[in-house]
């Protein structure tokens, strides 16, 4: 799963102080379902990306539920590693809380400051549809471009997959985007 945020505030690059990670290297964290990654693909004075990697272990998934449901083959196969879930807000909370909770020593400044912020959520499952994205962001005041998926190019009578690669944009501050990103990520 891959969430990115990115900014063309100047200096962009202020987006570092805000999340608490440096551009300069990558991290990793260890949590109880996975390790998350976070890196910056862009990182200069023009335009800053922060990219977060969930690389989830489905089989530690299966292993850490007490009451399992299904054959013994259903239980490892499933979305999960694969689409943004509850296990992105629990990274959010982990590995961003500071920024999350609006917290920012070396710079305070910066905690109050909108910018023009873009994130991107790769691959958002949604059984309701686009309509439910539409309706659950564009109240928050978020510009949106969804991209859906096809079941399969070559049967194109199986229709559209229920996932979305998601593009929200918003003058706001990181505080907010992260708490309206906090929660929303879970199936709906």
């Amino acid at each position: 799963m891959l969430l990115t945020i990115s900014t063309t505030h100047k200096p962009a690059t202020d987006l570092g102080y805000l999340m608490h990670k440096n551009p300069i290297r990558c991290q990793s964290s260890d949590l109880a379902f996975g390790t998350v990654h976070i890196f910056y693909p862009e990182a200069n004075e023009d335009k800053c990306s922060m990219a977060m990697v969930l690389d989830i272990d489905p089989v530690e998934i299966i292993r850490s539920r007490k009451r399992i449901s299904g054959t013994q083959l259903e239980q490892y196969i499933n979305d999960r590693p694969y689409v943004a879930s509850s296990f992105v807000s629990v990274a959010i909370a982990q590995v961003l809380g500071s920024a999350l909770k609006g917290q920012c020593k070396d710079r305070p400044e910066l905690i109050e400051l909108e910018m023009p912020l873009v994130v991107k959520i790769s691959v958002l499952p949604s059984r309701g549809g686009q309509e439910i994205l539409y309706r659950l962001f564009e109240p928050l005041g978020y510009e949106m471009s969804i991209e859906g998926y096809r079941l399969d190019e070559k049967y194109e009578e199986w229709g559209q997959s229920s996932y979305y690669t998601v593009e929200l944009k918003k003058t706001t501050t990181v505080k907010e985007l992260l708490s309206h990103h906090y929660c929303p990520v879970i199936e709906f």
